[in-house]
């Protein structure tokens, strides 16, 4: 070796894996990468040409809605359907006049509802009852698919 070269030193541990972890960083959040990670739901994607293009949000896709309990029910989904399918957000006001054309006994009827945000999901059940407000909600959170 000679005397005015300088001599290298190997780099600490602990530098060593920050720069590693710098590397991978960098690797993860490049284009390339999150194309193919981007799910179909995502806010916006890389389209073939590299171009980010918008996509539509989750909305409310109603499975089914029943009102009331025990053995006296009444089938109020294309009711329910009429007034959330295919929105973000919806809000129902549980009462018996949801099912004019059945009596239902009782002073509290619970509405029952099951909806999914994207087709082929599990469906998600709530629940309310009279007199309060069943509430259905489809949001897209960045990075995370709903």
């Amino acid at each position: 070796m000679n005397a005015n070269t300088p001599r290298l030193r190997p780099l600490p541990r602990h530098r060593l894996f920050m720069a590693s972890a710098g590397l991978l960083l960098l690797a993860l959040l490049s284009p390339a990468s999150r194309a193919q990670e981007e799910s179909p739901g995502a806010p916006d994607s890389l389209s073939s040409s590299g171009r980010i293009e918008a996509v539509s949000p989750p909305v409310i896709h109603i499975d089914s809605a029943e009102l009331g309990g025990g053995n006296i029910r009444c089938d109020v989904t294309e009711i329910i359907r009429q007034q959330c399918e295919r929105r973000v957000h919806c809000e129902v006001d549980v009462s018996k006049n949801l099912c004019p054309t059945r009596r239902l006994p009782g002073l509290v009827q619970p509405l029952k509802v099951n909806y999914t945000c994207r087709i082929g999901e599990i469906p998600r059940p709530v629940t309310a009852e009279e007199p309060d407000r069943l509430r259905l909600l489809c949001v897209q959170i960045h990075g995370r698919p709903d």
